[in-house]
């Protein structure tokens, strides 16, 4: 029995060292004739680095509606994901850029159609993600008011910074680039810009006042026609047919008041009073050879273009006294052709 045991033994150890001696062995099969036909090969690679990857992609608020004069922020929002944990791409590069449709992600940055944004600051981890590999990535533009009307694509892209290994071989990390693109509408915007007030200054009745300069600025991103109506004082439907109402000054007492007829406007400064165009109560009259039409120039409003002047006058009729106060309301229409015409 002793011995029966101690053969078993060996025999069980000798079995084990064939099994480990033949793990790294590659077997042949021979054909019936004693020929090698096929073998077998193990492989292997270890993956370093792996791309960072944008599975989506939004932009708020969406549509984009224009701030009348002023800029709206606009922002492009990636959720990237990257398997060597999202501070690899956190630690790299992204950047983003929106642009009308009609152009491309490469032309010039201009106002009107095209922004870029190479610092959109840091990433940020997404809740609840236990691989740590995921995060969201915002870029913000700040829109000018007179961008175009039109379909708009945002362009993101983002770089990792080479995975967790160095390469040996290239001496470097490699980085590798992620892209994804999506679009929204920026919507028609009519705005105008117009002066606080007219003021004719001191007056004697039977007087013309001088020529007082009023500019109009196109505040949307449409070319516009306007059309101007008024009325006498604050009020709309007391003030009809009159484009001043006057009241003393001591009690507030109204004395008289001017009608409408006597105020005027052009949009030529060379006009004679009685050649200018007479204030009306009803607003169905656009100015005749005055369009303001979209901003184009990124620095500045363009004189005559889309800020243009409006002159105006008033004439003082006999009985008028006090302190005399009137509206005047310029309504912006889209020229022919553009959108809400």
């Amino acid at each position: 029995m002793i011995y029966y045991k101690k053969e078993l033994v060996i025999g069980i150890l000798v079995i084990i060292i064939l099994v480990i001696a033949l793990a790294g062995v590659t077997f042949i099969s021979p054909d019936v004739f004693g020929n090698v036909t096929n073998g077998s090969t193990k492989t292997f690679v270890n993956v370093t680095n792996t791309e960072p990857f944008i599975y989506k992609l939004d932009i708020t608020p969406s549509p984009v509606i224009l701030t009348p004069g002023n800029i709206t922020n606009v922002t492009c929002t990636a959720y990237v994901r990257d398997w060597n944990g999202w501070q690899d791409f956190n630690n790299g590069t992204h950047n983003a850029t929106l642009y009308d449709i009609n152009y491309s992600w490469n032309s010039p940055d201009d106002r009107n159609y095209h922004y870029s944004n190479y610092n959109c600051g840091d990433c940020v981890p997404i809740p609840g993600d236990i691989f740590g590999t995921n995060a969201t990535c915002n870029c913000t533009f700040q829109i000018y008011y007179f961008a175009n009307d039109t379909t708009w694509i945002c362009n993101y892209s983002v770089t990792d910074k080479g995975g967790q290994y160095w390469d040996n071989a290239t001496r470097r990390r490699k980085s590798l680039t992620a892209n994804n693109a999506t679009t929204v509408v920026v919507d028609p915007l009519i705005a105008i810009n117009v002066p606080d007030q007219i003021d004719y200054g001191e007056l004697a009745v039977t007087e013309n006042s001088s020529m007082i300069q009023a500019n109009l600025t196109n505040f949307g991103n449409l070319h516009i026609n306007i059309s101007v109506d008024g009325w006498g004082g604050d009020n709309e439907t007391l003030g009809q047919n009159l484009s001043m109402i006057c009241r003393r000054a001591t009690d507030g007492a109204n004395l008289a008041n001017i009608s409408i007829q006597y105020e005027k406007y052009s949009v030529n400064a060379s006009t004679t009073y009685n050649n200018m165009t007479n204030l009306t109560s009803v607003p169905a009259f656009e100015i005749a050879n005055f369009t303001l039409y979209q901003r184009l120039n990124d620095s500045n409003p363009a004189y005559g273009y889309d800020l243009n002047p409006t002159y105006w006058r008033i004439y003082i009729p006999p009985g008028t006294t006090g302190y005399c106060n009137g509206t005047i309301r310029f309504t912006a229409k889209a020229f022919p052709g553009e959108p809400g015409a």
